[in-house]
């Protein structure tokens, strides 16, 4: 697949007939980045320069890039023996530890992440066909992430205004985040 076109992507979207399947990837793992590339980066593709990522489209024939930087508050991950990253669990389990986080302080550092992050790649592939994509998790996905799907659970029954709680805090968010990419040149928003 070469010659990545965003208007590929968005014809398909809208039921329109396009000049072949497009191709989505919302996320390449190190390993997969280093051989497309051939260079050491050890870095995803929401990690890369933009210029590495529009390399990557390039190679791959990705019609639509995806900025990262976003969410994964309390999440926990294992750095596996190939370089990919693993969900092993939520840190944010009960009250108490809700009670003690900064979120205020962690948000804003990802908004101020991914608000460069998307800057950086809208002015990158406002020089190609390529397009620039965000993704957010859903409220709920967040939520049961960041609790561990066990606690998660649990905190249903045993705690629901805590979950709310930590929905609205995730909304709030998320919310941030849309006005942020309304400021750029930005293609598709995904909500998963």
């Amino acid at each position: 697949y070469r010659d990545s076109n965003k208007v590929r992507l968005l014809k398909t979207l809208r039921w329109e007939e396009t000049d072949r399947i497009p191709n989505l990837e919302t996320l390449f793992e190190s390993n997969h980045v280093d051989a497309i590339l051939g260079k050491q980066s050890g870095k995803s593709s929401w990690e890369l320069a933009p210029s590495d990522q529009i390399e990557l489209a390039l190679r791959t024939g990705i019609d639509m890039l995806f900025v990262g930087g976003y969410g994964k508050f309390g999440q926990q991950y294992k750095v596996m023996d190939d370089g990919s990253s693993q969900y092993t669990d939520g840190s944010i389990k009960n009250r108490q530890i809700y009670n003690s986080w900064d979120f205020i302080g962690d948000f804003q550092k990802k908004l101020d992440l991914i608000s460069y992050n998307v800057k950086s790649l809208t002015d990158e592939t406002k020089k190609t066909s390529v397009g620039a994509a965000v993704a957010l998790r859903s409220v709920f996905a967040d939520t049961s992430l960041s609790m561990g799907l066990t606690d998660f659970m649990m905190n249903l029954y045993d705690d629901p205004k805590l979950i709310g709680m930590m929905m609205d805090l995730y909304l709030q968010f998320a919310l941030k985040v849309i006005d942020i990419i309304s400021k750029y040149s930005v293609d598709m928003v995904l909500i998963d």
